[in-house]
């Protein structure tokens, strides 16, 4: 009775890691990219369509150096309060952005459905990095409101960390 199940216990953990492994495999393969249609329930938003075309769009623009249309992206806060060249000055020398292949999101998150929030790895020339979209929805359309890689933001005037709460009197 202990020779069987002792040899048994080495193959029930690899059956479970074999498992594993596959649900890790198939959860990677239906990783929505920014292409894709947000989950059910997440992102549903009347009509104002993906917001990841929104960075799909706002990198094409970036690598083809139409800096102006990719800042034309950006909600009109961000854009009244960052001029042009701040923002062309950035998209210039990120070389995530100037060199991404592919951003693959793995969390998708629509708050109150006007702000959308996506956490994502950008493939790279540059490498690999954790990036986290973050859009508003403004006039029916989403737009960007910044990108952090690496926990860096990608463009100015977007904090690097929530404000903190103003002290409790």
């Amino acid at each position: 009775m202990g020779s069987s199940s002792s040899k048994a216990l080495p193959l029930l953990i690899a059956a479970a890691g074999v498992g594993f492994a596959i649900y890790m495999f198939l959860s990677m393969r239906s990783v929505p990219t920014p292409s894709g249609q947000p989950p059910a329930g997440q992102g549903e938003t009347g009509g104002a369509g993906d917001p990841g075309k929104v960075d799909d769009a706002l990198i094409a623009h970036i690598q083809a150096g139409r800096y102006g249309e990719a800042y034309q992206l950006m909600t009109s806060a961000y854009r009244d309060s960052v001029p042009l060249e701040d923002f062309e000055r950035a998209a210039r020398g990120n070389r995530y952005l100037q060199t991404s292949k592919m951003i693959g999101c793995f969390r998708v998150v629509t708050y109150e459905k006007s702000v959308h929030l996506r956490e994502c790895i950008l493939r790279s020339e540059a490498g690999n990095a954790y990036a986290t979209l973050h859009y508003a929805l403004e006039n029916g359309k989403w737009r960007m409101t910044g990108i952090m890689i690496g926990g860096t933001p990608a463009f100015p005037g977007f904090p690097a960390s929530p404000p903190e709460d103003p002290p409790t009197p």
